[in-house]
């Protein structure tokens, strides 16, 4: 049950990300409409807190007990799926809402901006829409009218952050202001339209935004006449047959290659397999080490009313299944900001790699999208398996995230068989030698092992036709084009005593891809003032400490009604000091554990801690913004905004 039914599994990890996002700008926005006499407004937040209660209610019933193991009957889990895609859609309205009524320059009076959190808000949305409860998330393609069209990027988070946005536009032909009316470099990519074919009316915008902290950034896109220079490079590799070149394309198409492909940045140089299209090897080029880091597709096959959604059981008789062994088809689209090489093997799984060529953080490493349909298989009783293979000499040691709060050192043992040496990851494993250490960060809960040196492997699916005796009654095989994203990171490494740790890096590319900023797109055929940027916090937070959550109490003796009382969550991670740390100026590391809560554009009346969930005080009310946070702590404070 580590694994079983990632897809809900990932929809919850989804669910967190927006509710955080809506809960954080909903507290902020009703400080700031408050205290600028918007009262009009503020009865339409308040109206809406009763669908943050419904979203925070859907989340809490998911993760208490068999939903997020994965271990309901099917229609119980397509139950839990229709509440989680409610409440994602609730969270959208919410931070539409809030959105709108901090940017908007003008007085919002009118009746459309009034309406309730669903449908969402005619002139602000987010830009990614899922039609039903089990099938993904897409963006929405947007089109660019001639007098352009604003985007506002949301940053939750408490740090300076250089992020990349990708949006779905409909003409390709466009430049990107940000804030200060400055031209932002661009990249326009192709949007594919299954394995090969390319959409010839929907195109993918990258850029790069720089984002203060806690700030809402409103960047604008504009038509312009001529194509963006310099261009996307694409090749296709179609099982060794090559690709026509389409004609007066605003992509340059190269010929397939017949060496291996190299992606570099000023960090790292990642290898790819010509046949496999997969990854071979990353070398750090400032400590000069190149390490083999293999990447491939396996499948166990699982023993009949053994293994279910409960346990897992694979058939030791058989040989593991190799999916990735045949020719794949292999893209690669090679820009300015990002370069992308994917491999689709027979619409079961598509692995997309990405290497960053900015001088931000995301330089260090490689960013990987899994997207398995592992019902396209004829086969039952699969375990769907991605293994890593590098030549780290971690002996029969690894390590796993408990809760994402510290790691754990695990051992594997050879008289054991292999479903004993898996166990739970949340967020991160690692393994690590003396000279090097090998660090995957993961987007949901995974079964992880390491059943040898140097080797790491996560189980993606699993397609079970039995029962295994535990009180389910029925197999798993309600499966779902289901979405992984992992995060390869290798890292020089240093002598030194410690308690296992991920390193600063890690830490800040987790929170990159658990928490990424949210855009919201504006209404194509209506022109608003809005704001260029809003930001309601003076001075960062250092890099190691992270705004867990602002949450918005409710009053004291009606649940349903929001006080001007919120719950503010601060974590101070744990960091190795084994690591040879890259510098990264975007925000300082520090040891001491106070804090100042420094913020802007609404104002604190008063700060004081209480217990975890805010359910008592500690200590009794006081006026310091200082707040403290230990090491490898969490730490709630009730914040009181003035009225």
């Amino acid at each position: 049950y580590y694994t079983t039914r990632p897809y809900w599994k990932h929809m919850c990890r989804d669910l967190q990300h927006w509710l955080r996002s809506a809960e954080i700008l909903y507290s902020l926005s009703r400080a700031y409409v408050t205290q600028n006499k918007l009262l009009h407004l503020l009865k339409r937040l308040d109206q809406d807190y009763a669908y943050l209660t419904q979203a925070r209610d859907s989340l809490g019933l998911f993760q208490h007990h068999d939903a997020i193991t994965g271990t309901s009957k099917e229609a119980v889990m397509a139950d839990y799926g229709v509440r989680l895609f409610r409440a994602i859609r609730e969270s959208k309205g919410i931070i539409a809402h809030a959105a709108l009524y901090v940017l908007s320059e003008e007085a919002v009076k009118r009746s459309v901006d009034l309406r309730p959190a669903h449908p969402l808000t005619s002139y602000l949305y987010p830009d990614l829409d899922q039609t039903q409860f089990d099938k993904l998330p897409e963006k929405v393609p947007l089109s660019i009218p001639p007098q352009g069209r604003k985007v506002a990027i949301f940053n939750s988070k408490a740090q300076s952050v250089t992020e990349p946005i990708r949006l779905r536009i409909r003409n390709p032909f466009v430049k990107v202001l940000g804030p200060d009316d400055e031209e932002v470099p661009i990249q326009i990519n192709p949007a594919w339209n299954g394995s090969v074919s390319v959409l010839g009316d929907v195109y993918e915008l990258l850029f790069l935004s720089e984002l203060t902290p806690l700030s809402l950034t409103t960047f604008t896109i504009l038509p312009t006449e001529k194509s963006p220079r310099p261009r996307s490079q694409v090749s296709i590799n179609l099982n060794d047959a090559f690709a026509k070149q389409p004609h007066n394309s605003i992509f340059s198409f190269q010929s397939p290659t017949d060496v291996d492909i190299e992606l570099t940045n000023p960090f790292i140089i990642a290898r790819f397999s010509k046949q496999s299209g997969l990854l071979q090897s990353i070398e750090l080029k400032e400590h000069n080490i190149i390490n083999k880091v293999a990447l491939n597709l396996m499948a166990y096959k699982s023993e009949e009313f053994r293994s279910g959604a409960y346990l897992f059981h694979p058939l030791t008789n058989e040989p593991v299944q190799n999916i990735s062994g045949r020719f794949p088809i292999i893209r690669i689209v090679k820009g300015p900001i990002c370069s992308e090489i994917s491999a689709i093997y027979s619409n079961v799984v598509t692995i997309t790699q990405r290497v960053y060529h900015t001088s931000s953080l995301l330089n260090n490493g490689v960013e990987l999208d899994v997207l398995s349909d592992i019902a396209q298989l004829f086969d039952v009783n699969l375990e769907l398996v991605f293994r890593v293979t590098s030549d780290i000499k971690s002996g029969n040691i690894f390590y796993t995230d408990v809760n994402g709060f510290q790691m754990l050192k695990r051992k594997t043992l050879g008289y054991l068989p292999l479903e004993a040496n898996y166990y739970p990851a949340t967020s991160a494993m690692y393994i690590e030698d003396e000279q090097s250490r090998l660090t995957m960060l993961l987007s949901h809960a995974h079964g992880v092992a390491s059943v040898n040196t140097g080797l790491m492997e996560v189980m993606l699916d699993r397609r079970l036709r039995g029962d295994d005796n535990r009180g389910l009654g029925e197999g798993v095989m309600d499966n779902k084009p289901t979405i992984s994203q992992f995060w390869l990171l290798l890292e020089g490494m240093k002598p030194a005593d410690e308690v296992p740790s991920l390193s600063l890096n890690s830490h800040l590319i987790f929170s990159y891809m658990a928490y990424p900023p949210v855009v919201i797109a504006t209404h194509s055929f209506e022109q608003r003032i809005l704001k260029s940027k809003v930001e309601f916090l003076q001075s960062p937070f250092p890099c190691n400490v992270e705004l867990f959550n602002l949450r918005t109490l409710p009053a004291y003796d009606e649940f349903e009604i929001p006080s001007n009382n919120s719950l503010l969550i601060l974590h101070n991670k744990g960091i190795s000091c084994r690591i040879k740390t890259l510098i990264n100026q975007s925000c300082s590391y520090t040891s001491e554990s106070v804090l100042k809560i420094d913020l802007k554009n609404v104002q604190l009346s008063s700060v004081y801690k209480t217990t975890l969930t805010g359910s008592g005080p500690v200590e009794s009310t006081r006026n310091s913004t200082y707040v403290q946070v230990n090491a490898m702590e969490l730490a709630s404070y009730n914040v009181t905004f003035s009225y």
